[in-house]
């Protein structure tokens, strides 16, 4: 096991709610890192039942790598990001929502690509109206505002009426398409896990062990 400092080891061992906060390069991965290897080779936590999440996909891929230099369960854990952690809860899930296992993910460019098809279907001229509309439409799924609901708290807006129509035929054209953008990852889990109990206490229960390396 990599030698960790005090400060580190005293983050490493207790049990329960932890948070590490220090700067950059500091080590809070290697601790996190060391930690889930603790639970694992000391206290013979189950490692189905660890969750990892990471910020980038190279930090967890960095983080699978030293997992696997300290212990032979590496693959049976769940390490990704926090939208990848998302679209695998949904391949499994996803009929609950309304679409099959088999859905697309829109990249940024898709997303553009639909907002500035549907502008143009309705026959808008400004040329900043998909920019502008794909900043409101992804601000307002990080709020987890409908387009209804967001015209009425952002009714101040310049060009809202025009926004939330956009927003709504974008949200009909993805569910038709049965595809999902980056924003719907993370709020079709929220949905999801408020809306089915059976759904949220089944991750729950699996999950006894989260690190989280922001």
């Amino acid at each position: 096991m990599i030698k960790l400092n005090e400060a580190q080891s005293k983050a490493m061992i207790p049990d329960g709610h932890i948070l590490v906060l220090a700067g950059a390069g500091s080590g809070k991965t290697r601790v996190l890192t060391q930690r889930i290897a603790y639970l694992v080779n000391q206290h013979g936590v189950n490692p189905r039942e660890i969750l990892a999440i990471t910020f980038t996909n190279k930090a967890s891929a960095e983080m699978k790598s030293r997992l696997a230099e300290v212990t032979d369960c590496a693959d049976r854990m769940w390490i990704s990001t926090i939208h990848s952690m998302c679209a695998k809860i949904l391949r499994f899930e996803a009929e609950h929502l309304g679409y099959t296992s088999s859905f697309s993910i829109y990249s940024d460019t898709d997303s553009e690509r639909l907002v500035k098809r549907i502008v143009a279907e309705m026959h808008l001229d400004d040329e900043n109206v998909a920019k502008n509309a794909m900043w409101h439409i992804s601000k307002a799924k990080n709020a987890g505002m409908s387009p209804e609901r967001y015209g009425f708290e952002y009714g101040y807006e310049r060009q809202i009426d025009t926004i939330v129509a956009i927003y709504k035929k974008y949200e009909e054209m993805l569910k038709r398409a049965n595809s999902m953008d980056f924003d719907d990852l993370l709020l079709n889990v929220l949905k999801l896990f408020k809306t089915n109990k059976e759904v949220l206490d089944k991750y729950s229960n699996r999950f006894r062990y989260i690190s989280v390396d922001e």
